[in-house]
């Protein structure tokens, strides 16, 4: 678990190696896509798939998604 830093696609995926599930904020880089809803999606599109709650940031979202490596 990442505590206030962004991670990066490459420690997600050396922790989920270990074995262990991980709760982290995404950083945003164009070329890595994320498994959401079955679709493989950039974190934009992901947030433009979801409704904004009124009264909350439009940048506070929550969501699981997968992350594949590649190799």
């Amino acid at each position: 678990m990442f505590y206030s830093w962004f991670s990066s696609h490459d420690s997600i995926c050396k922790i989920r190696n270990i074995g262990y599930d991980v709760i982290a904020m995404i950083k945003n880089p164009p070329k890595v896509l994320y498994e959401y809803h079955k679709k493989m999606m950039s974190i934009c599109d992901i947030y433009k798939s979801n409704k904004k709650r009124r009264g909350r940031s439009r940048y506070l979202l929550s969501v699981n998604v997968g992350v594949l490596r590649f190799s």
